[in-house]
């Protein structure tokens, strides 16, 4: 991880801009200006208001949206231009929540979705390696 040295406030005229684009960074503004300045930034957290006699910002139903516009009326949440190539499997999330069984056989139906997830992985790896090396 770089350790970066950034004054307590950037300028909208500093060079420094151009540089700053590194990985694992983090960068906290309250200037609209940045939203447009560093457009070209994947992953945006957009913190929003509290609300009235509550000391929690307000939540969103869907977490993760598509940052399709650099605009300052969006809501709160996590934008971002990642596109996920796998889809969600929700099967074993619906036949745990659904049914009335006891947490043992939930934690059996559990272990056997990851084992047949982990098999499904490493069987053609094996084969793989297996074919590289001599015998």
């Amino acid at each position: 991880m770089q350790v970066l040295e950034v004054e307590c406030y950037l300028r909208q005229s500093d060079v420094d801009l151009i540089w700053l684009p590194h990985p694992r960074v983090i960068l906290g503004v309250t200037n609209p200006f940045f939203i447009k300045a560093l457009d070209h930034w994947p992953h945006i957290l957009k913190v929003g208001d509290t609300v009235e006699g509550s000391d929690t910002p307000e939540r969103e139903e869907k977490r993760r949206k598509n940052w399709d516009g650099r605009t300052l009326d969006t809501k709160p949440g996590i934008y971002t231009q990642y596109k996920a190539y796998l889809n969600k499997d929700k099967s074993v999330a619906k036949k745990l929540l659904k049914g009335d069984r006891p947490s043992e056989v939930q934690c059996n139906i559990l272990r056997r979705h990851f084992l047949e997830l982990t098999q499904s992985f490493m069987i053609p790896l094996e084969r793989y390696l297996s074919s590289l090396m001599p015998l």
